[in-house]
């Protein structure tokens, strides 16, 4: 059975269009795209495994991730990808290693049940040519390692080039995502969590 909610939310004066859906046991995929007058603005993406979700609790996991997207927007704490301002980032030669800067996004801080994100290797994501980041999902802020949570990493770098990653947590709730390294000297790299419920964080990245 596929589920899905369509949700008009006026933030200033933009109205956005959020609609989502699952995409069925042939693409097992709960999909959110976020519309502006017709065009794609951003897109959320959670995959789950059919022989493991229920129905009622497929629905109620599509009805999370539509929601939170909602109150996002409607509490003023979503940026559509490229939105934010960037400062001009200072001269850097080519040799000069990427290093995340922590810079999380003004979403709300996770409750106690839902997951939380954590970037391990801030400083030290660049290797060969490629942005390896190590994220670990909690059950809550503070909470133990959520073994087998869903991980997506979207990265957007210079006039809306955009990349995207997935992994599941370990054992340890720690989940690896990779991409090959953008030639900007600055990008934004952004990871969602789900499980029962969904965690987004941000990072603004620069060369140091």
């Amino acid at each position: 059975m596929i589920f899905g909610y369509n949700t008009d939310v006026k933030s200033g004066n933009t109205v956005y269009h959020v609609q989502t859906e699952d995409r069925g046991e042939k693409n097992p995929v709960i999909d959110s795209v976020i519309y502006v007058k017709g065009q794609i603005m951003d897109r959320r993406r959670t995959p789950y495994d059919p022989a493991q979700t229920a129905p009622e609790r497929l629905q109620e996991m599509v009805k999370q991730q539509h929601r939170s997207l909602v109150d996002a927007i409607r509490g003023g704490n979503y940026a559509p990808p490229g939105a934010e301002e960037t400062a001009a980032p200072a001269p850097a030669p080519p040799t000069m290693a990427a290093v995340a800067a922590a810079a999380p996004t003004a979403t709300p801080a996770p409750a106690a049940c839902e997951p939380a994100i954590e970037l391990l290797n801030a400083a030290d994501i660049e290797s060969a040519g490629r942005l390896v980041f190590r994220v670990l999902v909690r059950q809550g802020a503070g909470g133990g390692p959520l073994a087998g949570a869903a991980v997506e990493g979207v990265l957007h770098s210079g006039e809306g080039a955009e990349a995207r990653a997935q992994a599941a947590a370990s054992d340890d709730g720690v989940a690896e995502i990779a991409f090959e390294a953008p030639q900007a000297e600055s990008a934004d790299v952004l990871f969602c969590a789900a499980a029962s419920l969904r965690s987004i964080v941000k990072f603004r990245l620069s060369r140091a």
